[in-house]
């Protein structure tokens, strides 16, 4: 292995506990020693590569909105354009955000520190840009050219993101599996009707 494999895994591993240990501990316990214990490298190394808390946590926040987006990208070009590619979109933000319940607690616990650390909600701002800006091209492309006039990518992909959200909240507390995609599946039928 290469030094900037190395490196580049070591960053992966960091990545990784930084958000396991901030969607678990919260901002105040997802301490830099935490975080390196269970990214199993030392904190000269942490520190080597991430200046503070807040720039790991920032970094950590994009990394996971750059491979959230890049999944749904995948996930998209495989369709054929229509309502219901539409539908499939949705479901794909719902698992890689809502059922999966450290992906909706880490958002949740990003939400609660963006509210009183100046760099997270920046951090946060950037993360809603890349998965909205993500979700209206993915739209887009499952709609395809014969989208009605009243279609609006950025008004679906704000309900998409406003629902989504809501749900991560009710993930991230423990609310039943079957409960919350009882909710998303009456959110999908909403959308859905508004472009038959």
């Amino acid at each position: 292995m290469s030094r900037r494999e190395r490196a580049e895994a070591s960053i992966a591993k960091i990545l990784a506990a930084t958000r396991s240990s901030f969607a678990t501990l919260g901002y105040e316990g997802a301490s830099i020693k935490v975080i390196a214990e269970r990214a199993g490298v030392s904190r000269a190394l942490l520190h080597y590569h991430f200046a503070s808390k807040e720039e790991l946590i920032s970094v950590a926040i994009l990394d996971l909105g750059q491979r959230i987006a890049q999944e749904l990208s995948q996930r998209a070009v495989e369709r054929t354009p229509s309502v219901e590619g539409l539908v499939q979109t949705a479901e794909d933000v719902y698992d890689l955000l809502v059922a999966d319940r450290a992906h909706a607690a880490f958002v949740l616990e990003l939400f609660a520190a963006a509210n009183h650390t100046p760099a997270l909600r920046q951090a946060w701002q950037q993360l809603q840009t890349e998965i909205r800006g993500q979700i209206v091209r993915v739209v887009e492309l499952v709609m395809g050219a014969d989208a009605p006039d009243s279609f609006d990518p950025v008004e679906v992909a704000r309900l998409v993101e406003t629902g989504i959200l809501g749900m991560c909240l009710h993930s991230a507390l423990g609310e039943d599996d079957a409960e919350l995609r009882r909710r998303f599946d009456q959110l999908s039928t909403v959308v859905a009707r508004g472009f038959l």
